[in-house]
């Protein structure tokens, strides 16, 4: 109960995590927009948005790979337990 809990806090953490940088970059972008050249402003938004989401894809496929490895793991070990006795 207490795993299920932690997962999935830690799922609204990254989540929240991802939409704060979402509107930060976004912030950033509107801003050099504004005071820069707006071809620079546009290359932030679209490249940190980007880079933002093959960093987090790549962090979800993480974790979800590793639930599937524990998953796995503990299949095997009933099948183990069940042969020793």
């Amino acid at each position: 109960m207490f795993r299920r809990f932690t997962i999935s806090v830690g799922n609204l953490i990254a989540t929240l995590a991802y939409v704060l940088s979402l509107i930060g970059i976004i912030i950033v972008g509107l801003l050099a927009i504004a005071t820069y050249d707006p071809l620079l402003g546009l290359g932030i938004i679209v490249g940190g948005v980007l880079l933002l989401v093959l960093i987090f894809y790549g962090l979800f496929l993480f974790i979800d790979m590793r639930e599937q490895l524990v998953a796995i793991n503990t299949k095997l070990n009933k099948t183990e337990n069940k042969e020793n006795c």
